[in-house]
Protein backbone atom coordinates (compact mmCIF):
# COMPACT_ATOMS: atom_id res chain seq x y z
CA UNK A 1 0.00 0.00 0.00
CA UNK A 2 1.54 3.70 -0.73
CA UNK A 3 1.68 6.17 1.22
CA UNK A 4 -2.26 7.47 2.33
CA UNK A 5 -0.39 11.45 1.35
CA UNK A 6 0.03 10.48 -2.01
CA UNK A 7 -3.41 9.21 -2.05
CA UNK A 8 -4.44 12.48 -1.11
CA UNK A 9 -2.76 14.46 -3.51
CA UNK A 10 -4.25 11.95 -6.41
CA UNK A 11 -7.68 12.52 -4.77
CA UNK A 12 -7.18 16.54 -5.38
CA UNK A 13 -6.26 15.49 -9.14
CA UNK A 14 -9.38 13.41 -8.99
CA UNK A 15 -11.74 16.55 -7.43
CA UNK A 16 -10.11 19.08 -9.64
CA UNK A 17 -11.80 16.55 -12.90
CA UNK A 18 -15.24 16.61 -10.68
CA UNK A 19 -15.26 13.49 -9.06
CA UNK A 20 -18.09 13.27 -6.94
CA UNK A 21 -18.89 16.83 -7.78
CA UNK A 22 -21.68 18.24 -5.27
CA UNK A 23 -24.79 19.90 -7.23
CA UNK A 24 -24.25 23.74 -7.78
CA UNK A 25 -27.61 24.60 -6.99
CA UNK A 26 -31.09 23.42 -5.93
CA UNK A 27 -34.21 25.31 -6.90
CA UNK A 28 -36.19 23.01 -5.24
CA UNK A 29 -34.59 24.15 -1.43
CA UNK A 30 -33.33 20.66 -1.10
CA UNK A 31 -29.79 20.87 0.11
CA UNK A 32 -27.21 20.85 -2.71
CA UNK A 33 -26.18 17.32 -1.84
CA UNK A 34 -25.24 14.87 -4.94
CA UNK A 35 -27.67 11.78 -5.68
CA UNK A 36 -24.88 9.72 -3.91
CA UNK A 37 -22.63 10.78 -0.51
CA UNK A 38 -20.65 8.01 0.90
CA UNK A 39 -19.10 7.34 4.21
CA UNK A 40 -16.82 4.79 5.83
CA UNK A 41 -18.15 3.67 9.35
CA UNK A 42 -17.65 1.62 12.02
CA UNK A 43 -18.44 -2.12 11.54
CA UNK A 44 -21.77 -3.09 10.88
CA UNK A 45 -23.61 -3.08 14.27
CA UNK A 46 -21.96 -0.81 16.21
CA UNK A 47 -23.36 2.54 17.47
CA UNK A 48 -21.41 4.52 14.71
CA UNK A 49 -22.64 2.33 11.90
CA UNK A 50 -26.44 2.37 12.84
CA UNK A 51 -26.08 6.29 13.03
CA UNK A 52 -25.07 6.41 10.09
CA UNK A 53 -27.69 4.16 8.42
CA UNK A 54 -30.00 6.70 10.25
CA UNK A 55 -28.62 9.78 8.99
CA UNK A 56 -28.61 8.47 5.37
CA UNK A 57 -32.25 7.37 5.85
CA UNK A 58 -33.12 10.47 6.66
CA UNK A 59 -31.06 12.03 3.33
CA UNK A 60 -32.67 9.75 1.43
CA UNK A 61 -36.47 10.80 2.88
CA UNK A 62 -35.64 14.25 3.24
CA UNK A 63 -33.06 15.29 0.61
CA UNK A 64 -33.28 12.64 -2.09
CA UNK A 65 -29.53 11.67 -1.58
CA UNK A 66 -28.76 8.28 -1.13
CA UNK A 67 -26.23 7.89 1.44
CA UNK A 68 -23.53 4.67 0.80
CA UNK A 69 -22.10 3.30 4.16
CA UNK A 70 -19.38 1.22 4.00
CA UNK A 71 -18.23 -0.50 7.52
CA UNK A 72 -14.30 -1.45 8.55
CA UNK A 73 -12.95 -2.38 11.18
CA UNK A 74 -9.96 0.34 11.84
CA UNK A 75 -9.11 3.92 11.73
CA UNK A 76 -6.84 3.38 8.68
CA UNK A 77 -8.92 0.93 6.81
CA UNK A 78 -11.80 3.89 7.51
CA UNK A 79 -9.07 6.80 5.89
CA UNK A 80 -7.50 4.96 3.23
CA UNK A 81 -11.05 4.76 0.80
CA UNK A 82 -11.41 8.74 1.42
CA UNK A 83 -7.73 9.38 0.99
CA UNK A 84 -8.03 7.42 -2.23
CA UNK A 85 -11.48 9.86 -3.08
CA UNK A 86 -13.46 6.51 -3.16
CA UNK A 87 -15.29 7.37 -0.60
CA UNK A 88 -16.44 10.98 0.64
CA UNK A 89 -16.16 10.90 4.55
CA UNK A 90 -15.04 8.72 7.29
CA UNK A 91 -17.09 8.41 10.31
CA UNK A 92 -14.17 7.48 12.10
CA UNK A 93 -12.72 7.35 15.78
CA UNK A 94 -10.20 9.23 17.73
CA UNK A 95 -7.67 7.05 15.88
CA UNK A 96 -8.39 10.06 13.01
CA UNK A 97 -5.90 12.40 15.11
CA UNK A 98 -3.32 9.65 15.34
CA UNK A 99 -3.36 9.95 11.60
CA UNK A 100 -2.83 13.86 11.37
CA UNK A 101 0.18 13.35 13.83
CA UNK A 102 1.36 10.57 12.02
CA UNK A 103 1.93 8.42 15.14
CA UNK A 104 1.20 4.68 16.55
CA UNK A 105 -0.15 2.48 13.48
CA UNK A 106 0.27 5.87 11.50
CA UNK A 107 4.32 5.63 12.19
CA UNK A 108 5.22 3.22 9.00
CA UNK A 109 6.52 3.58 5.40
CA UNK A 110 2.56 2.99 3.92
CA UNK A 111 1.00 6.33 6.16
CA UNK A 112 2.20 8.70 7.82
CA UNK A 113 0.89 11.94 8.87
CA UNK A 114 -2.54 12.77 7.14
CA UNK A 115 -4.27 15.87 5.79
CA UNK A 116 -6.92 15.38 7.60
CA UNK A 117 -10.19 17.99 7.71
CA UNK A 118 -13.21 18.01 10.69
CA UNK A 119 -16.29 18.25 9.47
CA UNK A 120 -18.75 17.53 12.87
CA UNK A 121 -18.50 15.05 15.79
CA UNK A 122 -20.74 12.98 17.62
CA UNK A 123 -19.58 13.76 21.48
CA UNK A 124 -21.93 11.20 24.28
CA UNK A 125 -23.70 12.36 27.43
CA UNK A 126 -21.70 9.36 28.86
CA UNK A 127 -19.28 9.18 31.39
CA UNK A 128 -15.98 8.20 30.24
CA UNK A 129 -12.42 8.56 32.78
CA UNK A 130 -10.86 6.11 35.61
CA UNK A 131 -13.21 3.16 37.05
CA UNK A 132 -12.45 1.78 40.26
CA UNK A 133 -14.07 -0.22 43.00
CA UNK A 134 -15.67 1.21 45.83
CA UNK A 135 -13.01 -0.17 48.46
CA UNK A 136 -9.69 0.31 46.46
CA UNK A 137 -9.30 4.01 48.76
CA UNK A 138 -9.40 5.85 45.83
CA UNK A 139 -12.04 8.54 45.82
CA UNK A 140 -9.56 11.65 44.11
CA UNK A 141 -7.34 11.21 41.03
CA UNK A 142 -4.24 12.05 43.21
CA UNK A 143 -5.13 8.81 45.82
CA UNK A 144 -3.74 7.05 42.26
CA UNK A 145 -0.61 7.16 43.56
CA UNK A 146 1.08 4.06 44.43
CA UNK A 147 -2.16 2.07 43.15
CA UNK A 148 -2.29 -0.61 40.47
CA UNK A 149 -3.02 1.06 37.28
CA UNK A 150 -4.32 -1.24 33.88
CA UNK A 151 -2.41 -1.31 31.11
CA UNK A 152 -3.70 -2.78 28.16
CA UNK A 153 -0.95 -4.07 25.43
CA UNK A 154 -3.81 -4.25 22.76
CA UNK A 155 -5.12 -0.66 23.18
CA UNK A 156 -2.72 2.06 23.02
CA UNK A 157 -5.74 4.13 23.00
CA UNK A 158 -6.55 3.72 26.39
CA UNK A 159 -3.23 3.56 27.85
CA UNK A 160 -2.99 7.49 26.25
CA UNK A 161 -5.66 8.48 28.16
CA UNK A 162 -4.57 6.37 31.38
CA UNK A 163 -1.17 8.60 31.13
CA UNK A 164 -3.20 11.75 30.34
CA UNK A 165 -5.11 11.25 33.24
CA UNK A 166 -1.88 10.88 35.66
CA UNK A 167 -0.46 14.07 33.50
CA UNK A 168 -4.46 15.28 35.20
CA UNK A 169 -3.11 14.69 38.49
CA UNK A 170 0.66 15.70 38.14
CA UNK A 171 1.65 12.10 38.10
CA UNK A 172 3.17 9.45 35.69
CA UNK A 173 3.77 5.95 34.78
CA UNK A 174 6.63 6.39 37.43
CA UNK A 175 4.87 7.01 40.65
CA UNK A 176 1.91 3.58 39.89
CA UNK A 177 2.55 0.37 39.72
CA UNK A 178 1.66 -0.73 35.97
CA UNK A 179 -0.27 -3.58 35.68
CA UNK A 180 -0.20 -5.50 32.37
CA UNK A 181 -2.77 -6.94 31.04
CA UNK A 182 -3.29 -8.27 27.20
CA UNK A 183 -6.53 -7.10 26.73
CA UNK A 184 -9.38 -4.80 27.42
CA UNK A 185 -11.84 -7.88 28.44
CA UNK A 186 -8.89 -9.45 30.75
CA UNK A 187 -7.72 -5.57 32.42
CA UNK A 188 -11.50 -5.60 33.19
CA UNK A 189 -11.74 -9.18 34.50
CA UNK A 190 -8.42 -7.52 36.66
CA UNK A 191 -10.70 -4.83 38.24
CA UNK A 192 -13.79 -6.79 39.41
CA UNK A 193 -11.04 -9.57 40.90
CA UNK A 194 -8.96 -6.97 42.59
CA UNK A 195 -6.00 -7.87 40.71
CA UNK A 196 -6.16 -3.77 39.55
CA UNK A 197 -7.37 -0.91 41.24
CA UNK A 198 -8.20 1.01 38.43
CA UNK A 199 -8.48 1.67 34.66
CA UNK A 200 -10.19 3.45 32.08
CA UNK A 201 -14.06 2.99 30.72
CA UNK A 202 -16.95 4.41 29.23
CA UNK A 203 -19.47 3.95 31.78
CA UNK A 204 -22.56 2.45 29.43
CA UNK A 205 -20.35 -0.52 28.23
CA UNK A 206 -21.78 -3.61 29.16
CA UNK A 207 -18.88 -4.26 31.64
CA UNK A 208 -19.56 -1.01 33.77
CA UNK A 209 -22.73 -3.09 34.68
CA UNK A 210 -20.42 -6.29 35.74
CA UNK A 211 -18.55 -3.97 37.90
CA UNK A 212 -21.35 -2.13 39.79
CA UNK A 213 -22.85 -5.48 40.46
CA UNK A 214 -19.63 -7.09 41.43
CA UNK A 215 -18.53 -6.77 45.35
CA UNK A 216 -16.29 -4.24 44.96
CA UNK A 217 -19.05 -1.71 43.55
CA UNK A 218 -18.28 0.91 41.11
CA UNK A 219 -16.67 4.37 41.69
CA UNK A 220 -15.82 7.10 39.44
CA UNK A 221 -13.08 9.68 40.51
CA UNK A 222 -13.83 12.89 38.97
CA UNK A 223 -11.59 15.27 36.88
CA UNK A 224 -12.37 18.97 38.52
CA UNK A 225 -13.85 21.28 36.38
CA UNK A 226 -12.51 24.04 37.56
CA UNK A 227 -8.93 22.62 37.74
CA UNK A 228 -7.23 24.90 34.87
CA UNK A 229 -3.70 24.00 35.59
CA UNK A 230 -4.82 20.14 35.68
CA UNK A 231 -6.96 20.20 32.78
CA UNK A 232 -4.02 22.24 30.95
CA UNK A 233 -1.27 18.70 31.81
CA UNK A 234 -4.06 16.87 30.54
CA UNK A 235 -4.76 18.25 27.31
CA UNK A 236 -1.49 18.58 26.46
CA UNK A 237 -0.53 14.81 27.24
CA UNK A 238 -3.49 13.72 25.05
CA UNK A 239 -5.57 16.59 22.80
CA UNK A 240 -8.04 14.24 21.58
CA UNK A 241 -10.06 14.34 25.43
CA UNK A 242 -12.22 17.22 25.76
CA UNK A 243 -13.93 17.70 29.11
CA UNK A 244 -17.62 16.43 29.92
CA UNK A 245 -20.37 16.44 32.65
CA UNK A 246 -21.75 12.54 31.98
CA UNK A 247 -24.63 11.85 32.48
CA UNK A 248 -24.95 8.34 31.63
CA UNK A 249 -23.94 4.81 32.61
CA UNK A 250 -23.35 2.38 35.60
CA UNK A 251 -22.77 4.49 38.66
CA UNK A 252 -23.78 7.41 37.78
CA UNK A 253 -26.71 9.87 38.32
CA UNK A 254 -28.19 11.71 35.62
CA UNK A 255 -29.57 14.22 38.05
CA UNK A 256 -26.26 14.42 39.61
CA UNK A 257 -23.95 15.00 36.45
CA UNK A 258 -19.97 14.11 37.21
CA UNK A 259 -17.29 15.96 35.71
CA UNK A 260 -15.07 13.68 33.34
CA UNK A 261 -13.91 12.95 30.33
CA UNK A 262 -15.32 11.97 26.30
CA UNK A 263 -13.41 11.20 23.09
CA UNK A 264 -15.76 12.49 20.15
CA UNK A 265 -16.83 9.21 18.45
CA UNK A 266 -17.58 8.83 15.42
CA UNK A 267 -15.86 12.10 14.07
CA UNK A 268 -17.21 12.64 10.56
CA UNK A 269 -13.49 13.72 8.32
CA UNK A 270 -12.24 14.32 5.04
CA UNK A 271 -9.17 15.32 3.25
CA UNK A 272 -8.04 18.76 2.67
CA UNK A 273 -8.43 18.34 -1.32
CA UNK A 274 -12.60 17.35 -0.96
CA UNK A 275 -14.80 19.92 -2.79
CA UNK A 276 -16.07 22.42 -0.17
CA UNK A 277 -19.68 23.00 -1.67
CA UNK A 278 -19.86 19.21 -0.93
CA UNK A 279 -18.28 19.12 2.55
CA UNK A 280 -20.23 22.65 3.11
CA UNK A 281 -23.70 20.98 2.04
CA UNK A 282 -22.74 17.51 4.16
CA UNK A 283 -22.59 19.97 7.08
CA UNK A 284 -25.75 21.14 6.66
CA UNK A 285 -27.84 18.70 5.80
CA UNK A 286 -26.49 17.11 9.62
CA UNK A 287 -27.90 19.68 10.87
CA UNK A 288 -30.72 20.69 9.51
CA UNK A 289 -32.12 17.54 9.56
CA UNK A 290 -31.08 16.61 13.50
CA UNK A 291 -34.16 16.38 14.80
CA UNK A 292 -34.82 13.81 12.19
CA UNK A 293 -32.40 11.42 13.10
CA UNK A 294 -31.31 12.22 16.79
CA UNK A 295 -33.93 9.50 18.53
CA UNK A 296 -32.71 6.91 15.27
CA UNK A 297 -30.30 5.34 16.87
CA UNK A 298 -28.35 4.73 20.36
CA UNK A 299 -26.40 8.12 20.71
CA UNK A 300 -27.24 9.84 17.68
CA UNK A 301 -28.48 12.89 19.96
CA UNK A 302 -24.61 13.50 20.48
CA UNK A 303 -24.43 14.78 16.98
CA UNK A 304 -25.85 18.54 18.15
CA UNK A 305 -24.02 21.35 17.55
CA UNK A 306 -24.06 22.00 20.96
CA UNK A 307 -21.57 19.08 21.29
CA UNK A 308 -18.70 20.28 18.65
CA UNK A 309 -15.88 21.24 19.96
CA UNK A 310 -13.81 23.89 17.67
CA UNK A 311 -10.85 23.83 19.43
CA UNK A 312 -10.19 20.14 18.70
CA UNK A 313 -6.97 18.70 18.00
CA UNK A 314 -7.38 18.66 13.36
CA UNK A 315 -8.51 21.21 11.82
CA UNK A 316 -12.08 22.13 10.16
CA UNK A 317 -12.43 22.12 6.53
CA UNK A 318 -12.94 25.52 5.00
CA UNK A 319 -16.69 23.94 3.72
CA UNK A 320 -17.44 23.34 7.37
CA UNK A 321 -16.37 26.69 8.60
CA UNK A 322 -18.62 28.43 6.16
CA UNK A 323 -21.74 26.66 7.49
CA UNK A 324 -21.01 27.11 10.95
CA UNK A 325 -19.95 31.20 10.65
CA UNK A 326 -23.45 31.06 8.72
CA UNK A 327 -24.88 29.71 11.85
CA UNK A 328 -23.37 32.23 13.71
CA UNK A 329 -21.03 29.56 16.06
CA UNK A 330 -17.68 30.24 14.41
CA UNK A 331 -15.08 33.29 15.62
CA UNK A 332 -11.98 34.51 14.74
CA UNK A 333 -10.13 33.20 17.64
CA UNK A 334 -11.87 29.78 16.09
CA UNK A 335 -10.05 31.13 12.56
CA UNK A 336 -6.41 31.89 14.49
CA UNK A 337 -6.66 28.28 16.15
CA UNK A 338 -7.34 26.48 12.87
CA UNK A 339 -4.62 28.48 11.25
CA UNK A 340 -2.31 27.28 13.89
CA UNK A 341 -3.01 23.55 13.13
CA UNK A 342 -3.03 23.97 9.62
CA UNK A 343 0.48 25.04 10.23
CA UNK A 344 1.07 22.12 12.48
CA UNK A 345 -0.32 19.67 9.28
CA UNK A 346 2.50 21.62 7.58
CA UNK A 347 5.29 20.83 9.67
CA UNK A 348 4.07 17.25 9.74
CA UNK A 349 4.21 17.03 5.93
CA UNK A 350 7.90 18.57 5.38
CA UNK A 351 9.06 16.69 7.94
CA UNK A 352 8.07 13.51 6.49
CA UNK A 353 8.85 14.15 3.16
CA UNK A 354 12.27 14.53 4.47
CA UNK A 355 12.73 11.83 6.55
CA UNK A 356 11.06 9.07 3.91
CA UNK A 357 13.61 10.77 1.14
CA UNK A 358 16.70 10.28 3.17
CA UNK A 359 15.89 7.31 5.27
CA UNK A 360 18.04 4.32 4.52
CA UNK A 361 17.44 2.05 7.84
CA UNK A 362 15.21 -1.03 7.84
CA UNK A 363 11.85 -1.84 8.47
CA UNK A 364 12.24 -2.18 12.28
CA UNK A 365 13.60 0.86 13.15
CA UNK A 366 11.26 3.28 10.63
CA UNK A 367 8.92 3.79 13.26
CA UNK A 368 11.59 4.76 16.17
CA UNK A 369 13.97 7.13 13.63
CA UNK A 370 10.73 9.02 12.21
CA UNK A 371 9.09 10.06 15.90
CA UNK A 372 12.45 11.39 16.77
CA UNK A 373 12.82 13.39 13.40
CA UNK A 374 9.22 14.23 14.01
CA UNK A 375 9.49 15.77 17.40
CA UNK A 376 12.18 16.94 16.96
CA UNK A 377 10.37 19.40 13.43
CA UNK A 378 7.43 20.22 15.66
CA UNK A 379 9.50 21.24 18.60
CA UNK A 380 11.64 23.53 16.11
CA UNK A 381 8.29 25.17 15.59
CA UNK A 382 7.41 25.77 19.14
CA UNK A 383 4.61 22.98 19.24
CA UNK A 384 3.93 20.25 21.22
CA UNK A 385 5.27 16.93 19.98
CA UNK A 386 3.30 15.23 22.56
CA UNK A 387 4.74 12.04 22.02
CA UNK A 388 8.27 11.22 21.32
CA UNK A 389 8.35 7.55 20.83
Amino acid sequence: MKSLIRYATLAAIAVTLGANAPVAEEASGKIALSGTVSWTAYPAGTSGYNQAVAIGNVLRQKNDTSLRVIPANTDIARLVPVAQNRVDFAASGGGSYYGQEGVFDFANPSAGPQALRLVAMNVSDAYMGVVTGKDSGISTLADLEGKRLAWITASPSLNQIMKATLAFADLSWGDVEKVEFSGFRAAMDGLIQDRVDAAILIATSGVAREIEASPRGIYWPEYPEDDVAAWDRLKAANPVLIKKRGTLGAGIDPENPRSGLSIPLPLLVTYAEKDGDLVYNMTKALFTYYDDYKDAAPGAAGWRMENQQFDWGIPYHEGAIQYYKEAGVWTDAMDQMNAGLLKRQEVLKKAWAEFTDTYDGGDDGFGVAWMKVRAEALEAEGFNAIWRE
